[in-house]
């Protein structure tokens, strides 16, 4: 069972009783509010990585990782807010990161205008037929060149690669795959986790004709229905940073991990205000990451300079700002050039 020490980790680094615990009553006093509580298993690897800091502000970031051991209960793991985390060649089995997730409880998913909406225009394609089948512990050829041909179409060539799908089928985070056809062709294959308590959508991934179409939408709704219908309570859907990944809004009531507990978002109005935000870069991986030996350097991971860090921050809040300000000069060059000749 998951628990908390009597102990509470203080500013200071200390660990101490609070004061509730020393009286035996409620003490309202500054010093009786520890930080955060944290977080202890009899098994369970719970570690912290630097990550950044902003000492003017006291400030200082972790990373947060779990690694599961022997005994361990997964969906006590995600309950807690942990995710699962295949990103270098060398890093330990079975780790975990502590990310904003967002997931479904299957028992309030209504559907409304919008599912049912892409749900007639998808099914409007041919006829689907769906079955879930156990994950390979190895992946074939026709599986992986699946998989690569969807991530390279709509991410871009460097958004995946081969060897990082093996390492996830290999991990075992992927029990369970969802091959949907439409018109008797492969169209959709769903890489899933399953336990009783919860289905975890990993990646979702469909045949390049499409790409312009509804599927994507209707098949998080077809996944919701299918785990409530097999008594599963919740579906994960997954780490929800930056306005691409504002579909997640469209499947409210939702819920929403904070750090510390699942908050309540019935009509999505949290959740769209905080990918409203933008994504905050910092230039680098934490301390941790930066010992292991990734799959591959993501954009996110190179050193940015202070005026590509502004503008990605920018694009993410407003991609036609962003585009303006990158064409300003050009502009303002050819308007130079023009008054020039025109002379």
């Amino acid at each position: 069972m998951l628990g908390f020490h009597k102990t509470e980790r203080w500013l200071s680094g200390r660990r101490r009783l609070t004061r509730n615990q020393v009286y035996g009553k409620l003490y309202r006093g500054f010093e009786s509010l520890p930080l955060r509580r944290i977080l202890t298993k009899t098994t369970m690897k719970v570690f912290y990585s630097e990550l950044a800091e902003n000492p003017a502000y006291y400030s200082f970031g972790y990373s947060i990782y779990a690694k599961l051991e022997e005994g361990d209960s997964i969906a006590e793991a995600y309950e807690k807010g942990f995710l699962p985390a295949v990103v270098a060649r060398n890093q330990p089995e079975r780790l975990m990161y502590q990310v904003r997730s967002v997931r479904v409880p299957t028992n309030t998913f209504k559907r409304l205008h919008y599912h049912n909406q892409v749900g007639r225009r998808a099914e409007g394609l041919g006829v689907w037929e769906e079955r879930v089948v156990p994950a390979p512990h190895t992946p074939d050829e026709e599986l992986l060149a699946f998989v690569l041909t969807f991530f390279h179409f709509r991410f871009g060539k460097d958004s995946m690669r081969k060897e990082r799908v093996r390492a996830l089928f290999a991990s075992g985070w992927i029990t369970h795959i969802r091959e949907i056809r439409i018109a008797h062709t492969l169209a959709v294959r769903v890489l899933e986790h399953h336990e009783k308590e919860f289905v975890h959508v990993l990646y979702f991934t469909y045949a390049k004709q499409y790409e312009r179409t509804h599927v994507g939408g209707h098949i998080f709704t077809r996944v919701i229905e299918w785990a409530r219908k097999e008594g599963r309570p919740y579906v994960y859907l997954g780490a929800t940073y930056g306005m691409w990944m504002r579909y997640k809004v469209n499947f409210a009531p939702l819920q929403i991990w904070d750090g510390e507990n699942w908050l309540e978002d019935p009509k999505g109005k949290k959740l769209k205000a905080l990918l409203h935000e933008g994504v905050h870069l910092v230039p680098y991986a934490d301390m941790f990451r930066i010992t292991l030996e990734p799959f591959y350097a993501p954009p996110y991971g190179k050193i940015l300079s202070k005026e590509m860090r502004i503008l990605a921050t920018l694009f993410d809040a407003s991609p036609v700002s962003a585009l303006a300000v990158f064409a300003l000069p050009v502009v303002l060059f050819a308007a130079t050039f023009f008054l020039l000749l025109a002379r």
